[in-house]
């Protein structure tokens, strides 16, 4: 086999790989989801969304100055200086980890009711950040593959516990969220064992140091984009209640979930790719990719639109405990089939390393999310909140455009030949 034969094919595989990884990753997420929502009930439902929120936003801003920073920055190196670059990432990972648990307990401590379950999660926090640090250490290593191992246990863990529980009669908010950091866990020294890296022997200080001119904006972006969301949940859970929590969590889960997994999958994908081109000054390539990918993209979105009826009837005939909701599935899909149309400008500002940008792109998509959100809760309840979501998506697509345009000028223009 040549070399031009099979480089196509390695790449193919990976492109697989990566998105069963992450096809994983969101069942793996769905799963506890699910079983939550149908066993427990809108109300004890959306109990368990606002504990599980503590851990999905803490894994998403460790992740923006731990994961995103390796496929932009680690992605580019090789040898010892990626393994070192490795275990000052762990490092960094499990220590921050360490004060998600001392930050966790302190809220529990203050003794919001909607927040009442959380010491079962706390525990599991450090787990769950350096498992997620290894997926993306493969990741930036273009060995998709193993990252796909990593989840796959992770899940398979879960599965087990939560059949055990299921048969045991003993599913509750916090017997599932048990089951979910035990899977983090497993994942966690399945990813550390195929890394062949050491936590301990690393350096959080020198990661932080060598990588803070693009963490601090990813990391302020993360809680930007964290923060509107969970708020605006929160929000939902005590203005208008945990039973209307879960049911637009419930219906989050069922479209827009999926999408924003398979929006991380593409970034994991292709941002190493952009690096790659930016680093090369190759705007023109940069400009060919996203084209095609939003084009694609776009009919995407259209697609899931559609579909909207036939996801109604479903929710109906399958969750009727939520069928009050179903017409919330509206907005809900046309906030997802938005991030679909932007996921590649956003991907492209993160390979261009343009990580200032993207803050300021999550910034607009805030000031309007936020508003718009508590907003529609006051004049319209659950449905309100969930178009005025779609509002500030509509914002955050018209920067990510309008950024993305900006960065491309900002490259040395030394492959225009694609245009």
């Amino acid at each position: 086999m040549t070399d031009t034969t099979a480089r196509p094919r390695q790449r193919a595989g990976r492109a697989i790989a990566g998105l069963l990884d992450q096809a994983f990753t969101a069942g793996a997420n769905a799963l506890n989801g699910l079983v939550a929502g149908v066993l427990l009930g809108p109300a004890p439902y959306g109990r368990y969304v606002a504990v599980i929120g503590i851990a999905f936003i803490t894994v998403a801003i460790a992740r923006a100055f731990i994961g995103e920073v390796l496929l932009t920055h680690t992605a580019r190196a090789s040898g010892e200086e990626y393994a070192r670059q490795i275990r000052n990432a762990t490092a960094t990972a499990g220590l921050v980890g360490v004060l998600a648990v001392i930050v966790a307990v302190a809220i529990w401590f203050v003794g919001f009711e909607i927040l009442r379950d959380l010491l079962w999660l706390a525990p599991f926090l450090p787990a769950a950040l350096l498992q997620d640090a290894c997926r993306f250490a493969f990741l930036a290593q273009g060995r998709p593959q193993r990252s796909l191992v990593v989840t796959g246990i992770a899940l398979l863990s879960q599965l087990l516990i939560v059949t055990g529980l299921y048969l045991a009669d003993a599913v509750s908010p916090g017997s599932l969220l048990i089951a979910w950091g035990s899977g983090t866990v497993v994942g966690s020294l399945v990813g550390l064992t195929l890394l062949r890296t050491n936590p301990f022997s690393g350096r959080a200080v020198v990661w932080v140091s060598e990588t803070r001119h693009l963490s601090a904006w990813f990391a302020a972006t993360a809680v930007l984009a964290q923060t509107q969301t969970w708020v605006v949940l929160y929000f939902v859970g005590g203005f208008l209640g945990e039973a209307d929590l879960g049911g637009l969590r419930m219906l989050q889960l069922i479209v827009l979930m999926p999408v924003q997994n398979f929006i991380w999958a593409l970034t994991g994908l292709i941002v190493p790719g952009y690096s790659h081109f930016a680093g090369q000054g190759d705007a023109g390539k940069i400009r060919q990719r996203a084209r095609m990918l939003v084009s694609a993209f776009t009919g995407a979105a259209a697609v899931l639109v559609a579909l909207v009826p036939i996801l109604r009837w479903a929710l109906d005939a399958l969750l009727p405990d939520y069928r009050e909701y179903s017409h919330v599935l509206w907005p809900v899909a046309i906030q997802a089939g938005v991030y679909l149309i932007q996921a590649p400008l956003n991907a492209a500002l993160r390979g261009m390393q343009q990580a200032r940008a993207s803050f300021v792109q999550y910034a607009v998509f805030t000031s309007v999310i936020l508003p718009g959100g508590v907003i529609g809760a006051v004049t319209a309840g659950v449905e309100g909140v969930a178009y005025g979501m779609v509002c500030g998506a509509f914002a955050g697509l018209i920067a990510a455009y309008v950024l993305y345009h900006r960065g491309l000028g900002q490259l040395t223009p030394a492959a225009e030949t694609s245009r």
